[in-house]
């Protein structure tokens, strides 16, 4: 868990900044599916 949460904290900010800002949605996608699959094998190999 101490290491999901700074993971998630760091994630989620960097995350809205784009949204908020001026980016096509082209780019917005790709990134969200890279930080969830890079979330996705960390969380298993802290968590076996």
């Amino acid at each position: 868990q101490e290491t999901q949460q700074p993971i998630s904290t760091l994630t989620r900010p960097i995350i809205r900044e784009p949204r908020s800002l001026s980016v096509p949605p082209v780019i917005q996608q790709p990134f969200i599916q890279t930080t969830n699959q890079q979330i996705q094998q960390v969380t298993p190999t802290y968590i076996p």
